[in-house]
């Protein structure tokens, strides 16, 4: 003979059919797996089938959750739908009706936190979730627990990024020397509202100067791929500090860090600080100047690492070099001392830091007076006429003087005499090109 369910929610297990004995069967090892109302049957071959009475599987007491409708992949920001329910069942799986406990929702794996009502009271043993979203893109699952009752575990599911928003940079541009490329590449995200990624998305970013007279230079405008443009060809042509802005049609736009353009890159070209460029100079004597290393735009270099040399050429005798110096670069400049050569001559200087030469950078005449001489009371312009040559002035050239004996004044004939008091000297002094000259003359 066989029993089966006539009636109720769950199935009948164990041994259903046994052998009757004396005519009757006896059914001592079957079992229900769901609470709730039944009846059975009671079948045997070609005999008329029998129905038992009603009766009531009761639940034994709440031990476990179990997840009955599972969280569905979702936009971020949106509604987890249909809602998530959670069942309350005893140890064999039955949903224990009369159970009203909190249920709590949260993450189990995944970048996010869970929002919305994450704590419900289960009505008839379920606890159903209407109002659960996440906001930060990836795949999650989440955990259900209600104190000592084992939890559950749902399976994974997927919050992708909502419509895309506005821009951010996510490599920031960093210092750089003019003209020069900026690296590493500066790299812009399409984001949706929530700041996710949007990899679907490729449309077109583009860079520019946030402010300033300066020019960036580069492909400006890039297709973003996987949500990401990447520009690696930018560069600033001036110095100064800066912030880039992307934009991307009615996205939010973006603004960078402050980064820093500064002059660097190879010497272009150098600058006499002190005007001492084309100047003339008595023979013998010696000339400090300084030279400012510069770009091509004429901005300093204050971060130059190099050495300068400068070197005189004499024009008579077709380019021989007659004096040089060397001075290492700090702060941008050079200091240089250069010995003036002991004959009239026209000489050219050349300036090298070893990549860039830069000749007849400045040219130096050079004058002198051919014999020992002494000073007397007239002027200078009189002291000139007397041997046969014009008195000098700022801008002439001078020709070296051709008298052919002393000039004898009113104190003797000894040479290099001391007129640091002689007020003609004094009112001279500086007259003579703008280089002052010594107190004591010493031809």
């Amino acid at each position: 003979m066989t029993l089966s369910v006539a009636t109720g929610p769950g199935s009948l297990s164990g041994s259903v059919t046994v052998a009757a004995s004396g005519g009757v069967a006896t059914f001592s090892n079957i079992e229900i797996d769901a609470a709730g109302g039944y009846t059975l049957t009671a079948s045997d071959g070609n005999l008329a089938s029998a129905t038992s009475s009603s009766f009531t599987v009761n639940n034994d007491g709440a031990t476990k959750l179990a997840y009955v409708r599972q969280p569905t992949n979702i936009a971020a920001g949106s509604t987890i739908t249909p809602a998530i329910t959670v069942d309350v069942e005893n140890a064999s799986g039955n949903l224990v009706t009369n159970d009203s406990s909190d249920v709590t929702l949260s993450v189990a794996t995944g970048p996010g936190s869970l929002t919305g009502t994450l704590t419900v009271q289960a009505v008839n043993g379920v606890a159903t979730f209407d109002k659960l979203s996440l906001t930060t893109a990836g795949v999650y699952t989440l955990a259900a627990t209600d104190g000592s009752l084992t939890d559950s575990t749902s399976n994974s599911f997927t919050v992708s990024p909502a419509a895309a928003a506005k821009l951010a940079f996510a490599q920031q541009p960093t210092n750089v020397g003019f003209d020069s490329t900026i690296t590493p590449a500066v790299t812009v995200d399409v984001e949706d509202q929530y700041g996710n990624l949007v990899t679907s998305d490729s449309s077109n970013v583009t860079l520019s100067l946030a402010g300033g007279s300066a020019t960036l230079g580069g492909t400006l405008t890039v297709a973003a791929h996987g949500g990401v443009a990447s520009f690696n060809t930018l560069s600033v042509d001036s110095p100064g500090a800066y912030t880039l802005q992307a934009a991307d049609g009615s996205m939010t736009s973006a603004t960078s860090n402050s980064f820093v353009v500064a002059a660097g890159g190879n010497v272009s070209k150098f600058a006499f600080v002190d005007q001492w460029a084309n100047s003339t100079q008595i023979a013998g004597g010696s000339v400090d100047f300084t030279v400012a290393a510069e770009d091509q735009n004429g901005n300093l270099i204050p971060n130059a690492n190099a050495t300068i040399t400068a070197r005189l050429y004499s024009r008579r005798d077709g380019g021989a070099l007659w004096e040089s110096s060397t001075a290492s670069i700090s702060h941008g400049h050079a200091r240089f001392h250069l010995s003036i050569p002991h004959r009239r001559d026209l000489y050219s200087l050349s300036l090298t830091d070893g990549a860039f030469t830069e000749d007849s950078a400045a040219t130096l005449q050079v004058f002198y007076l051919p014999m020992k001489w002494q000073w007397w009371g007239g002027s200078l312009s009189a002291l000139w006429s007397g041997m046969s040559n014009s008195a000098p002035t700022n801008s002439a050239a001078i020709a070296a003087p051709r008298a052919t004996s002393p000039i004898v004044g009113t104190r003797g004939s000894q040479t290099g005499c001391d007129v640091s008091n002689d007020k003609n000297l004094l009112d001279i002094q500086n007259s003579i090109f703008g280089i002052p000259l010594s107190r004591r003359l010493l031809w």
